[in-house]
């Protein structure tokens, strides 16, 4: 198992398909964790969450969350499924959503 962490500052320029563009500074906190065997059935779950609160936009934050599990089945195949979730609380101008979140299921096969 690992668990992470980490925090910072960053600096960043926005870009949106319609409008201005924005450089944003925004300070960062995040954790992550990682569980996994190697003996059969081989199990792997990953997690993170990261927090950018903005800097210099008054109650502006971003949150990133990620979440893949995978399993082996049979010998050397695996299912999995991958969970996503972006949120932004003061979107650039012209978004119709502050979140964006998806899952995923995959199939897989180690030779």
């Amino acid at each position: 198992a690992l668990l992470g962490a980490g925090a910072g500052l960053l600096l960043n320029e926005e870009n949106p398909v319609d409008g201005d563009s924005t450089q944003n500074i925004e300070a960062f906190l995040g954790a992550s964790y990682e569980f996994f065997t190697y003996d059969t059935p081989k199990t792997s779950i990953k997690t993170a969450f990261v927090l950018y609160p903005s800097l210099n936009v008054e109650g502006r934050y971003r949150t990133e969350f990620d979440l893949s599990l995978s399993r082996e089945i049979v010998n050397d195949f695996t299912i999995g499924a991958t969970v996503y979730d972006s949120y932004d609380s003061k979107p650039p101008a012209g978004s119709t959503s502050g979140h964006d979140f998806g899952i995923s299921l995959n199939i897989g096969w180690t030779f």
